[in-house]
């Protein structure tokens, strides 16, 4: 039984989800659009403190929400590799089931850990005092992304949506 759950640990996506997932992807909203979603989801985090703290708890909340209105993704057997177009980082990592070490954009050491079944891909950063979530799910010629703040100081998380569409390429 052990056996089984390393070899599952390690499991590579299906082809099929391979497929689906690569591909360039964009949103079709605006950027104005974009930044909206993203406001109106801190304004609605912000409500569970209290008002005086209001305008600090927006300005924190807004460093982690960053928004790519077109994305390219890269899958493979081995590697999930993920990156705003037009930006030269990307995250790329191993579908190995196990967290693993990553540094992020500001040089903090966090930990994540990629899960993934038939039809998504689900990232988790996670720090010391919170993290951040992102669940792609992919359909025909859509994809979902969900992005998720979490803090130890956040009774929610926050959340948002965007859905993108495949890009043709010539």
């Amino acid at each position: 039984m052990i056996v089984l759950w390393i070899a599952s640990a390690h499991a590579s996506p299906s082809p099929a989800l391979i497929e689906a997932a690569s591909s360039e992807w964009r949103s079709e909203r605006s950027d104005t659009e974009m930044q909206a979603v993203i406001d109106a989801a801190i304004a609605k985090a912000a409500l569970d403190f209290p008002r005086l703290v209001r305008g600090l708890v927006k300005s924190k909340l807004s460093k982690p929400t960053r928004f790519c209105r077109e994305l390219k993704i890269e899958a493979s057997e081995t590697e999930w590799d993920t990156s705003c177009v037009g930006d030269e980082r990307s995250f790329v990592r191993n579908w190995a089931n196990e967290p693993q070490p990553f540094t992020s954009d500001d040089g903090k050491q966090v930990q994540t850990l990629l899960e993934h079944d038939a039809t998504s891909v689900r990232l988790h950063f996670k720090a010391d005092t919170g993290g951040r979530r992102t669940s792609y799910v992919f359909s025909e010629d859509t994809m979902t992304a969900t992005f998720s703040v979490e803090a130890d100081q956040l009774p929610n998380p926050l959340t948002w949506s965007f859905v993108y569409r495949r890009v043709q390429l010539p």
